[in-house]
């Protein structure tokens, strides 16, 4: 069987162009403010944060740019009880917090045909969405849940919440079903709108046992397929770093756009 060599990788479709982003895969895991990374270490000096990446992408819908977080934390599992993995998986988490705050230094330009002269985004400009998967569910499984519970409750973005017709009720927040002697079900995909977009709705594709697409989506991944939708108001301060963060839920005219998360 031959290899893939996209596996392991991300990527953005888009309806919309693209822009040129920033690519803050490069950064340091011991430069991220209040790193956990450990002082010995080995790898304490090169060791990069992202266990795949993280990036900032501009979508240019008809009424402005949207920006786009990007990312996929590793695993707090398979290591030991230095919980390196777990110490790694929080700090790429609790990254997009340090974006927002403005305390990371620029990211490479991605996308771009000449780097050296390209305006990249700095920080995450609002509007923005947070999509990925953070492989940390906030109250089930291993891990440091305090991250993404700090990211889930930061006042510049909000939660969805989005749900599917589970059986038992107390999973119908759940987007990925590992192995039965795995950890079962849990939340650790998002897609996560700045608070000022304009939430109409969000849910799971989960379909249950027998029903239209249910082998299809069990058979495409152990993860499945977040769905979100937006309203965009129209603002003036779009695309802008340090634009002010109104009211969430605040409604307006705007455009309107659906944002997928899939994870295989």
């Amino acid at each position: 069987m031959a290899a893939l060599l996209a596996k392991g990788g991300l990527a953005l479709l888009s309806r919309w162009p693209i822009g040129v982003g920033a690519d803050h895969s490069a950064l340091l895991w011991q430069n991220l403010p209040g790193s956990l990374i450990a002082a010995n270490d080995p790898g304490h000096g090169v060791q990069r944060l992202s266990s795949m990446a993280h990036w900032v992408l501009p979508v240019k819908t008809p009424q402005g740019v949207l920006h786009l977080g990007l990312f996929r934390a590793t695993t707090p599992v398979f290591d030991g009880p230095e919980d390196r993995n777990g110490r790694r998986n929080h700090d790429e988490v609790i990254f997009w917090r340090h974006l927002l705050d403005g305390a990371l230094p620029p990211g490479r330009p991605l996308g771009a045909v000449e780097p050296e002269a390209a305006d990249r985004p700095r920080g995450l400009p609002a509007p923005f969405v947070i999509l990925g998967g953070a492989n940390l569910d906030p109250k089930r499984g291993e891990g440091r849940r305090e991250a993404i519970r700090a990211l889930l409750g930061d006042s510049r973005l909000q939660d969805p919440a989005p749900r599917w017709d589970a059986p038992d009720l107390t999973e119908g927040d759940t987007t990925v079903d590992w192995p039965a002697e795995g950890p079962g079900r849990m939340r650790v995909d998002y897609v996560l709108p700045s608070a000022d977009l304009i939430l109409q709705d969000a849910g799971v594709l989960w379909p249950i046992a027998g029903a239209p697409m249910a082998e299809a989506v069990a058979a495409a991944s152990r993860h499945r397929l977040i769905w979100v939708e937006v309203d965009l108001p129209d603002r003036p301060t779009w695309g802008k770093a340090g634009a002010p963060f109104p009211a969430r839920n605040r409604r307006s005219r705007g455009a309107k756009v659906t944002g997928r998360r899939g994870c295989a």
